[in-house]
């Protein structure tokens, strides 16, 4: 994390960062040392998560929302998407917090940029929750996509409530930041016709599979 994450205090306190250094083995290694250009963490830090179970709920999100979102932009306007939306997402917490030396990884400003996405482009979907047996025994769960929205909402509201001396651990700000950048590419490219060759993903009773979009 602190090889390849963003650290804040890089770009306008470069010493502080020469200065903090920590122990590995008997020897002492500056964390200097062993990073990339500080460019490179914007976009390397999207691929690097906190520990699994960060990264299982952002590749859920990204499977979900991604493909509806993916077939409306075509593949390559949409990698070029999700990675802007996740540099947003860094930069925006670099700014709120610009003297810290605690590295961000992950990518759920990217993440955050295809709810925004989804918010302009597929407002109306529901999404299908199936748990149990595909062929018996089973109970489907569908919430509105603007349900789930609010819900995303709430949550990053409850992380901005400060609780006693306790480390924020989370980069609230990259995820308004990335969902900002998505509202904003998204409505730029709102009103374009859906790229055709892709399909948008249906759902409803015909539909296997967990949070399947449905118009």
């Amino acid at each position: 994390m602190f090889g390849g994450g963003v650290i804040p205090a890089e770009y306008l306190y470069p010493e502080m960062l020469q200065q903090f250094s920590f122990g590995h083995g008997a020897n002492t290694l500056g964390i200097a040392d062993v990073r990339p250009p500080a460019i490179v963490t914007l976009f390397w830090s999207l691929f690097l998560h906190a520990n699994f179970l960060h990264l299982l709920m952002n590749m859920f999100f990204l499977y979900h929302l991604g493909r509806n979102v993916e077939a409306h932009m075509g593949s390559v306007r949409f990698l070029f998407f999700y990675l802007t939306c996740g540099v947003a997402g860094m930069l925006a917490q670099v700014v709120y917090d610009l003297d810290s030396l605690a590295p961000i990884v992950g990518a759920s400003g990217a993440i955050s940029g295809l709810i925004g996405a989804y918010l302009i482009l597929f407002p109306d979907h529901d999404f299908r929750l199936t748990l149990g047996s595909y062929h018996s025994r089973y109970r489907d769960f569908v919430m509105p996509f603007k349900g789930l929205l609010l819900i995303w909402i709430l949550n990053q509201l409850l992380l901005l409530v400060p609780s006693g001396n306790e480390v924020q651990s989370i980069a609230v700000f990259a995820h308004l930041g990335g969902f900002a950048c998505g509202l904003i590419l998204a409505r730029s490219k709102s009103d374009r016709t859906k790229n055709k060759r892709f399909k948008v993903v249906l759902g409803g009773q015909g539909t296997r599979g967990p949070f399947m979009g449905r118009d």
